[in-house]
């Protein structure tokens, strides 16, 4: 009996709000299998990656989530389409926007007293995900796959500038905090502190 309710309920709503509605579910029920996943699943205790990332799944969910569950409430409050999409796609902004800088946050707050463990990443590859000054003058992201999974670290280079989307190679780790990266078609750097 309540089945039919519902479907019926269902039913009756428009194609946008049950749109919305679906999109708020979903990403609803995702958010809460990525956070149990997140507490239950093995953690590599020397380091854990940004989650500030805007590719980040938990930010994408954040905005989903409030931009279906928005969108949905505004059109059931029978605000029109017009007003409801910018309100939505603004709010779920603002969401995402918050989500991201609170991992930061949280990730910089519990980051300070874990150290990289050095002979995990040497020689490791990857590519640049944030502008890298050149000599040191700097510090840029890189994206490197590791066997647990990818990682966003902070590194600097001694040599020229690097650009997003360029191939590095892991050759120092630096105070345990930084990664020395050059080009990785660069085999001839020495190892230096």
């Amino acid at each position: 009996m309540r089945v039919l309710l519902f479907v019926h309920w269902w039913d009756i709503q428009n194609w946008h709000q049950q749109l919305f509605g679906l999109l708020g579910a979903i990403a609803t029920i995702l958010l809460i299998i990525l956070t149990i996943h997140y507490f239950f699943s093995p953690q590599d205790k020397n380091y854990i990656a940004s989650p500030s990332s805007w590719r980040n799944p938990r930010i994408i969910l954040s905005f989903a989530f409030a931009f279906g569950w928005i969108g949905f409430l505004l059109s059931v409050l029978k605000v029109t389409l017009l007003i409801t999409l910018p309100l939505a796609l603004a709010i779920g902004f603002v969401v995402a926007w918050s989500a991201k800088s609170m991992a930061h946050f949280i990730w910089r707050l519990t980051a300070t007293n874990r150290p990289l463990d050095a002979e995990k990443w040497m020689e490791s590859t990857g590519r640049v995900l944030e502008y890298i000054p050149s000599h040191r003058n700097g510090f840029g992201k890189v994206h490197l796959n590791s066997r647990e999974a990818p990682y966003e670290l902070e590194a600097i280079t001694a040599g020229e500038e690097l650009r997003p989307g360029m191939p590095v190679r892991v050759v120092d780790v630096i105070e345990d905090r930084v990664l020395l990266v050059v080009p990785a078609e660069d085999k001839g750097y020495p190892n230096q502190r």
